[in-house]
């Protein structure tokens, strides 16, 4: 039982990085961002993959639930991470609580006959719906919630500490999007270019202060924090 409880946070951990590889596609690859995964209610969520010897389980859902101040998406991680417990349909830990004893049974809870999660708050977790759901096999799951949040890999194009007096009136700051050709000087002027948005992505910063600061979707990526 301790086995399964500690593979079930594996397999929840595992439904996060396939939920996250993703998340990075909306950036890295849009077209085959959530490939196969359902879409209903504004929440992405993919069928259980099951891995290992042991037959883990995980599954995920995800939902863009916030835009910060620069227009940057955040996304949000649900997964769950299922184990199976071998051997007697019986609690095999100690529920004493004390400076010897932990109460494990108290907190590695094992779905026996039924899936406990549901029938105590539902299947979203809400409260709503509660229902006594079979299981095929004595299980344990463990439920792991990720902030997906974007960070750009430049602060600025251009920093300064102090004061800053530019480049010269002939001179300009701009960018280009490199996965769709070399730099062209005439596109941030050109704005029936298709590559005109990406040329348009150009800050400075001046004592922490940003100047020009645009949105450029083609810089994010995302780093990830876990919740258990």
């Amino acid at each position: 039982q301790v086995r399964s409880w500690k593979e079930s946070l594996d397999a929840a951990e595992t439904g996060g990085d396939i939920a996250y590889a993703e998340v990075r596609k909306t950036i890295l690859d849009p077209t085959h961002a959530f490939s196969g995964w359902t879409y209903t209610g504004g929440i992405y969520s993919n069928s259980p993959v099951t891995y290992g010897q042991d037959s883990l389980s995980t599954k995920a859902k995800v939902d863009l639930f916030y835009y910060d101040a620069n227009g940057n998406p955040w996304y949000r991680i649900r997964t769950t991470g299922t184990a199976p417990v071998n051997g007697l349909k019986r609690v095999g830990m100690d529920d004493r609580m004390g400076p010897n004893n932990r109460g494990d049974s108290l907190l590695r809870k094992i779905d026996f006959n039924y899936d406990r999660f549901v029938a105590t708050y539902g299947p979203n977790g809400d409260g709503l719906n509660k229902a006594l759901v079979p299981v095929t096999r004595p299980q344990v799951t463990r439920r792991v919630e990720l902030i997906a949040a974007p960070i750009t890999p430049f602060e600025a194009a251009i920093k300064a500490g102090g004061t800053f007096y530019g480049l010269g009136s002939a001179a300009y700051v701009d960018s280009y999007r490199s996965t769709v050709g070399g730099y062209d000087a005439s596109v941030k002027t050109n704005p029936s270019d298709s590559r005109y948005v990406d040329a348009r992505a150009e800050t400075v910063e001046i004592n922490r202060q940003r100047l020009h600061k645009r949105r450029n979707g083609y810089q994010k990526h995302y780093q990830h924090k876990r919740h258990h």
